[in-house]
């Protein structure tokens, strides 16, 4: 049965909903303090919280918060059911990790139906497998092979296809340029949410990401080329591991260097896209990548080289560039400059802009190879 907290110190209003919550069906757990209420989520977490705004030594924005910090509850919907009714009220309860926000002035229907909204919310979308998921880790050691570029239309490619969650993250510390590409503008970044002292779950991930109408996902590093010091290593490998909880395909761009945040990607991840372009000073630093990846342990399996004709002619050949890398090419992107850059201009990748295209057509084609059957 479904089990649901509710803490309020107003014991009328407390018999109230439990009443109206135990009459649809809900199992209801109830606390009359801040502390007793965080008492019994952890130690047996229920599927949703109903929590009142002021009550004594602890109030419900601080119930709130530490629900979110505790793994145990990080995750659960939250429904702030209070007598304010002030906007400051509303938006200081979903900073404070709220999903809801409902006065008291709402009927025991209404609240039902408020419930009843939030656990759908919660609960896996029929046919969404959603756990878990693949990270898919774009790399390259030459400057300018267009990994960004392809991990946009990458994950934008990956969202097309039926029920599929798709995260992109953005670890491009030198020249952050996802944002631009899709046209979204962030509000916060990885870089804010280090700074935080919190537990990294999907839901404290999701308030740092910022939606494209594709459906992806996308997690910026920065928000700005300002100066600022890289996040840990530590932090990557949590957000990793929490969006592939919480996502199918999760993308990550990177920057062209092996330093920590780049590392940690590489070692957490499923696939790795080795991007080459067809000339040789690239091929040889795919060389010395892949004389890397063997040294961290990355399996051989998990290594998908592709090759990216950022040029018209005169570019080394797909068996040249085989031959020497001792493994096959799995994807060449054709060269399509004119309809990249105007796609670049427009922030419509070019798997939604002009999906006919060749290049558009090589990179569905790499998307139905990544994506599990």
């Amino acid at each position: 049965m479904t089990k649901i907290l509710v803490v309020d110190d107003d014991s009328h209003a407390l018999r109230l909903i439990e009443f109206a919550l135990t009459k649809a069906g809900y199992e209801v757990i109830t606390a009359t303090r801040g502390e007793e209420g965080l008492q019994k989520a952890f130690q047996s977490p229920p599927h949703l919280a109903i929590i009142d705004l002021m009550m004594p030594q602890m109030d419900g924005y601080e119930v709130c918060r530490r629900l979110r910090q505790n793994e145990r509850t990080a995750e659960i919907p939250i429904m702030v059911f209070t007598a304010r009714i002030q906007e400051i009220d509303r938006q200081t309860a979903l900073e404070a990790g709220a999903n809801e926000f409902l006065t008291k002035t709402a009927t025991p229907n209404e609240l039902v139906s408020k419930v009843k909204e939030l656990l759908a919310k919660s609960a896996p979308a029929p046919g969404v497998e959603v756990t878990p998921g693949q990270i898919t880790t774009l790399f390259s050691l030459r400057g300018g092979a267009g990994v960004s570029s392809i991990a946009v239309n990458l994950a934008t490619a990956l969202a097309q296809q039926p029920n599929q969650k798709v995260a992109l993250l953005d670890l491009c510390f030198s020249s952050s340029s996802v944002p631009l590409m899709l046209n979204v503008r962030p509000t916060l970044s990885l870089v804010e949410l280090a700074k935080e002292d919190t537990t990294i779950s999907l839901s404290v991930l999701e308030k740092y990401m910022v939606a494209h109408p594709s459906g992806v996902k996308v997690l910026p590093l920065v928000l700005s080329m300002a100066r600022v010091a890289p996040i840990s290593a530590k932090t990557v490998e949590s957000v990793l591991s929490v969006l592939k909880n919480g996502f199918n395909h999760v993308i990550v761009d990177t920057s062209s260097s092996l330093d920590d945040m780049t590392l940690a990607a590489l070692t957490h991840s499923d696939q790795i896209i080795l991007v080459l372009v067809p000339e040789v000073v690239s091929v040889q630093a795919a060389i010395v990548t892949l004389q890397a990846f063997r040294s961290l342990g990355v399996s051989e399996e998990a290594i998908v080289p592709i090759v990216n004709r950022t040029f018209a002619q005169d570019g080394l050949s797909t068996e040249t560039i085989q031959n020497a890398l001792k493994r096959p090419i799995k994807a060449m992107i054709p060269h399509e400059p004119e309809l990249l850059i105007q796609a670049i201009n427009s922030g419509t990748p070019l798997t939604l802009s002009q999906p006919a295209t060749a290049m558009a057509t090589a990179i569905r084609k790499l998307a139905s190879v990544l994506s599990p059957s």
